[in-house]
């Protein structure tokens, strides 16, 4: 009798087949996960910093139009922002202003004014 040509799969090249592509597999999913684990900490870290240069903003250019008496009566903080403290620090040339962000953190930012 005539042999058949053995060019089949066995069950041990089948297993090791699966077993590569299983692992190829978990570490695509752990790449996925990480880079967006990292993508969604940089959009709240740079959001946050939006938010605190925002704020700064606003109230370096109140103090510069009308001064920090005027500052410390009115609310010119955005509806989100909360200007819990506003305060001078160190012979009326430094201005100290807490701000509550919209996260729950307390942000404190310094002004130097001239």
């Amino acid at each position: 009798m005539k042999r058949l040509n053995n060019k089949g799969i066995t069950l041990v090249e089948l297993i090791v087949s699966f077993a590569i592509v299983g692992v190829a597999i978990i570490y695509f999913f752990q790449t996925l996960y990480t880079v967006k684990k990292i993508y969604s900490i940089s959009r709240e870290e740079t959001q946050a910093f939006v938010d605190k240069t925002y704020a700064l903003r606003i109230v370096d250019a109140y103090i510069d139009e009308k001064g920090f008496d005027a500052l410390s009566k009115s609310k010119v903080c955005p509806t989100y922002f909360k200007c819990n403290d506003l305060s001078k620090v160190d012979d009326d040339k430094i201005y100290k202003v807490t701000i509550k962000m919209e996260n729950g953190n307390d942000v404190v930012l310094y002004k130097y004014h001239n």
